[in-house]
């Protein structure tokens, strides 16, 4: 049986699981909403004819795929517990993360996480940890269940005795630290976790992890999953949107289908070309929402680009038409 990393990859994000089996059904989702323009889109009219480049709006996957999320780390929405020590997944960027009884530190090498006397994750299930937040707040951790998947370990964890991911889903831990632009922070002290509805999780199930293939390949992941094109931390994105995510590095391959078209090349900085928007946004006056950095991204559209020699990955889009929210 392949990985999900061995296969070609044509993502989705889905509202719901029977969502994701019918385009029809895609469709009508999308009839439903409305895009939400963040603060710093810029709005133009619109010419006839004209086929505008555009932002990329992340994406998930059919039944036989996995499928990405508009958040970094996903998980619950942030909520207090225990009296407000825990107040959710953001909470888990960039802990450093020790034996409680010892102090010893936990860390991650190929996917594994290691400490004195314990080799592997899955001789840390049932151990005391202790994770320290950025803002120096001392959580107790706990793993509580670890799955082989792919090219690491899945895990459930409790904080607080708090189960930190919805509905038992599982997580990952990944090196390192994000900051509110979505930026990766390479600090081998330091650890995330992300449960699997976050890109950063989902890129490791693609067979984008950083241990695998490079920080700044899975960086990139990030960027396209979040159709963060401009590198500032801000999704360009909608649950139910397909794409085929692609590379130049045999891990996935590009999907043929005729429904879609070559949406942007990616670096761990955001985009750095694009031919078109993944979703067509406009508003009641007809003029197109776009970020702030489109005239900056210069035009490509395929990954042999001359514009995306400096890209590691790729997508495909329907360049979906959808209103602004009022």
């Amino acid at each position: 049986m392949p990985h999900i990393h061995d296969l070609p990859l044509l993502v989705i994000l889905c509202i719901a699981t029977s969502a994701c089996d019918q385009q029809s059904e895609h469709d009508a989702l999308l009839g439903e909403r409305c895009f939400p323009v963040p603060s710093d889109a810029e709005f133009r009219a619109a010419r006839a004819g004209e086929r505008d480049q555009g932002t990329s709006l992340q994406g998930a996957v059919r039944p036989d795929r996995e499928n990405n999320g508009r958040s970094q780390q996903g998980g619950p929405v942030p909520g207090e517990k225990d009296q407000g020590r825990f107040l959710g997944i953001g909470d888990l960027a960039g802990v450093a993360l020790v034996l409680a009884e010892s102090d010893v530190p936990v860390t991650l090498e190929q996917g594994q996480l290691r400490a004195t006397g314990h080799p592997t994750t899955a001789s840390l299930i049932g151990v005391a940890l202790r994770a320290t937040t950025t803002d120096g707040r001392e959580l107790g951790v706990q793993i509580v269940e670890r799955n082989a998947v792919g090219l690491g370990d899945r895990i459930a964890l409790t904080v607080e005795g708090e189960q930190v991911c919805n509905d038992g889903d599982l997580g990952v831990f990944v090196a390192g630290s994000w900051n509110d632009a979505g930026d990766h922070i390479d600090d081998a002290k330091l650890l995330t976790f992300a449960c699997d509805d976050g890109v950063i999780a989902k890129c490791v199930s693609w067979g984008y992890a950083p241990w695998s293939v490079g920080a700044d390949v899975h960086q990139a992941c990030t960027r396209l999953a979040r159709a963060d094109y401009c590198g500032d931390g801000t999704p360009w994105t909608l649950d139910g949107t397909i794409i085929n995510v692609y590379d130049a590095l045999g891990v996935q391959e590009m999907v043929p289908d005729p429904e879609l078209h070559f949406e942007a090349a990616w670096g761990p900085d955001g985009a750095v070309c694009v031919a078109q928007t993944r979703y067509d946004v406009s508003d009641q006056d007809g003029r197109r929402a776009l970020p702030s950095c489109f005239d900056r991204l210069p035009a490509c559209d395929r990954l042999e680009h001359p514009a995306a020699s400096s890209a590691l990955l790729a997508d495909r889009s329907a360049h979906t038409p959808i209103a602004a929210c009022d």
